[in-house]
């Protein structure tokens, strides 16, 4: 179940560390807390922004609507055949962990190759 917060702020959520606030903030951790929050009436009549890492953004303001913090995390991998696997990423996955988690994966599979 989703919480909707007032007056939060969003200093911990942006790189560049700038305080501003944000009228209302949640947090989604599943496809499911979408679902929810689509159908809340926050979402529906306020704008709303959707918030990652929080390395693209400069906030020059206050936010004066929903701003909606995407935690959707997982790693799963599918062996496609001998040669292919097949990688889904939650979309709140950290983008430098998941490259690296890749080359990793990537770096192993030569040394059993060799």
């Amino acid at each position: 179940m989703i919480t909707i917060q007032n007056n939060v702020s969003l200093r911990p959520y942006n790189t560049f560390g700038i305080e501003c606030k944000a009228t209302y903030f949640t947090t989604v951790t599943s496809p499911a807390d979408i679902i929810e929050l689509i159908q809340h009436p926050v979402y529906q009549t306020h704008p709303h922004l959707i918030l990652g890492g929080g390395s693209n953004i400069l906030f020059t303001g206050d936010y004066p609507g929903l701003v909606i913090y995407n935690s959707i995390k997982g790693i799963e991998e599918k062996q496609l055949d001998s040669h292919r696997v097949l990688i889904k990423a939650g979309s709140g996955e950290n983008w430098h962990s998941l490259v690296m988690y890749c080359i990793d994966k990537i770096m192993a599979a030569l040394r059993t190759c060799h």
